[in-house]
């Protein structure tokens, strides 16, 4: 079953750790081939302070596509997400981004060029407590 919020459809890896925040009649679960296949929802993709998470292969043999340039995407619009993986603060929100070819080229050349860095404010420490960064 496909889910909305606001009239938006999203859909996230089954794989990767979902931010809390995000409710989770908002977004459908889907293995990779439905993640990248295009349909009428947006992929939601997980940002670290190192870049696109996760590289090929991070859970064994998932993801098979390289995700990090996020050229899988080009033109078209995803979401993105934030998260410090090791300690599971998050960051609030869903950034819209359209996937163009100047994205793409900074990404081939600096990996965390898209990083948590995106959000400087709406951070969520241990997932349950809002501050404000300055």
């Amino acid at each position: 079953m496909k889910t909305t919020s606001n009239s938006v459809k999203y859909k996230y890896l089954d794989f990767v750790p979902r931010p809390n925040f995000l409710d989770k009649r908002t977004y459908d679960l889907v293995d990779e081939k439905s993640f990248l296949e295009e349909d009428d929802r947006i992929p939601l993709v997980l940002i670290t302070r190192f870049g696109v998470f996760p590289k090929v292969g991070t859970y064994g043999d998932k993801p098979t596509q390289n995700l990090t340039d996020l050229e899988v995407f080009k033109h078209k619009t995803i979401g993105l997400v934030g998260m410090v993986y090791m300690s599971g603060a998050e960051y609030n929100g869903i950034t819209p981004c359209f996937v163009d070819e100047k994205l793409i080229e900074h990404l081939k050349a600096k990996p965390d060029y898209l990083n948590t860095g995106l959000w400087k404010r709406n951070y969520r420490k241990n997932n349950n407590l809002q501050n404000q960064l300055n």
